[in-house]
């Protein structure tokens, strides 16, 4: 519980940040948001846990490129 998988993805030119571990529903009962901003990453880090970066498909697929 100690790793926190995120996603970051492209919403009509808006960043959203999606949780994609298996705690997902913790973090959302938390902040109360289906996704979370870099605010609550932060706030995450504070309170020990590690947020790591999930690479979308869609992103590995254009790094191919």
């Amino acid at each position: 519980m100690n790793k926190i998988t995120v996603e970051f993805r492209n919403n009509y030119g808006n960043e959203a940040i999606y949780v994609v571990s298996d705690n997902a529903k913790a973090v959302r009962t938390l902040t109360k948001k289906k996704t979370i901003d870099r605010n609550d990453i932060e706030a995450l880090q504070a309170l020990g846990l590690t947020v790591v970066t999930h690479q979308s498909p869609y992103e590995a697929s254009m790094a191919c490129r």
